[in-house]
């Protein structure tokens, strides 16, 4: 539970005066955020604001205020009383352990002390002789060397045999039942070898690991003292709680080669699919579980890194639907970032200020004047308007990710264009969306028939001065 006060930095006896001026502050704070240069910065901004809406709408009327403050009692009561339930346990066990290692101990040095009273009794000549020869047999540099040579044998064997059998070793892919094993903490929101869940708190990692040695807002938090493949990413929806753990290194207990094909057997068919944004040819596959998500990175058919979180810290698979139809899932992304003012593989969105462009971009290049300005960026085209904000988001040549898209998949999910301009071979279809519009130009493939996409652009109409609207971005 959300603790209110705490995230507006004032005491749970604040009075109405006190919280407005910490929501005005936060707000001016977020509000100023959603321009900022990069996309997750933007979307957090987004979260923060809804949050900030539901904490006014709660604290500012006596009534539900009083509702949330009785919840919040009870909900932290409970939380002492898990902590010290939590630490009598801890004792018990501690208890118990010493108990169990001290007569273990016990156990181990009373075994040679019998042995050498039962060999100095009287009578018992036979005894002692025998106990004494296993003690030098014990001690022969013969028996030694035995011992060492049939360990060597062993564990050189060891690595022979599985081999020689057909079993599967280290350098081949792992076993089902790895792939089982992963797909069962996946379920709970774990990644083998991290004690804590994809929803944690940072008080709870930090009585496990510790405070991270690298923490940054992309790259996630690191301990390299601790693991030093894993990395934790913050939850931009609950402020001290994070939503997604990568591991870098997959592949169950020794961290082996994990084939693609054992993954996709346990996780089954109903991924989403997409190709990586630095043309290394890297596949991304996506499972959404019934409380968490899970990402595989996949190179050669092998699985080289995986993330597992909650869903919306994946926003690139944002409303596209799972199954093996790679044309229909492409064609949904196109759907839900131009829904948003997106385009993919630009990490500006429509109504970006010049400025925060052509400092991300610094060695782009750009024609015209202030008002209309036109910008390149490597294969990227961005169009400013009179207030030298984005109005249109364009390639100079489509990804090759949707050279293979037919207009016909783009009508079955974009529905019918509002309008359609035609000129010999080359058509425009026109589909609007809040406040741009999505623009496909198409063309027949003269062997096959077929109707293609060969560009598209995000666009407002760039003279109105009519801007996304992030309130829309629902």
């Amino acid at each position: 539970m959300d603790n209110y006060y705490q995230i507006l930095g004032v005491p749970e006896n604040a009075d109405v005066e006190e919280i407005q001026k910490a929501l005005l502050k936060q707000l001016r704070l977020w509000n100023h955020r959603l321009n900022a240069p990069t996309l997750s910065r933007r979307q957090e901004a987004e979260r923060m604001i809804e949050l900030l809406e539901e904490i006014k709408e709660t604290l500012m009327d006596e009534k539900k205020r009083n509702e949330y403050d009785a919840k919040l009692k009870q909900f932290e009561e409970e939380r002492k009383t898990a902590k010290v339930l939590e630490q009598s346990k801890e004792n018990d066990g501690n208890q118990e352990k010493q108990q169990s290692v001290s007569s273990f101990e016990e156990k181990i040095e009373s075994e040679p002390k019998d042995l050498e009273i039962e060999a100095l009794e009287p009578g018992k000549e036979q005894a002692k002789s025998v106990s004494l020869t296993e003690k030098r047999f014990y001690k022969h540099p013969w028996f030694v060397g035995s011992i060492l040579a049939g360990l060597l044998i062993v564990f050189g064997l060891g690595w022979l045999l599985p081999t020689k059998f057909g079993m599967k070793t280290g350098s081949q892919n792992v076993s089902a039942s790895e792939a089982r094993e992963i797909k069962e903490l996946a379920m709970q929101g774990k990644i083998y070898g991290v004690p804590f869940k994809a929803d944690a708190t940072w008080e709870e990692i930090s009585k496990s690991w510790g405070m991270p040695k690298n923490s940054n807002q992309e790259a996630g938090s690191q301990w390299p003292n601790k693991n030093p493949y894993v990395e934790v990413f913050s939850d931009p929806k609950m402020i001290g709680k994070v939503c997604k753990i990568s591991n870098k290194k997959v592949g169950g207990k020794k961290q082996l080669s994990l084939s693609w094909q054992e993954i996709k057997k346990e996780f089954g068919d109903q991924f989403v699919y997409r190709i990586g944004d630095d043309g290394k040819g890297g596949q991304f596959y996506f499972y959404r579980l019934p409380s968490y998500a899970v990402e595989f990175a996949v190179q050669n058919g092998k699985v080289i890194a995986m993330q597992v979180g909650k869903e919306h810290c994946f926003p690139k698979y944002e409303g596209i639907k799972p199954g093996k139809d790679l044309e229909t899932q492409l064609v949904y992304e196109i759907r839900e970032l131009s829904r948003h003012g997106k385009m993919y593989g630009i990490p500006f969105s429509i109504g970006t200020p010049y400025n925060f462009v052509v400092k991300e971009w610094q060695n782009s290049e750009e024609t015209g004047a202030s008002g209309s300005r036109t910008l390149y960026y490597q294969d990227k085209v961005l169009q400013f308007d009179h207030e030298n904000k984005v109005c249109q988001l364009s390639y100079r040549e489509i990804p090759k990710r949707y050279q293979s898209i037919s207009f016909s998949k783009v009508r079955q999910i974009f529905g019918t264009p509002q309008k359609i301009e035609s000129n010999s071979n080359i058509s425009t279809y026109i589909y609007d969306y809040y406040a741009h519009r999505v623009e496909f130009v198409t063309s027949v493939d003269k062997k096959t028939g077929e109707e293609k996409v060969i560009s598209f652009k995000v666009v407002t109409t760039c003279q109105s001065g009519y801007y996304f609207d992030p309130s829309l971005n629902q």
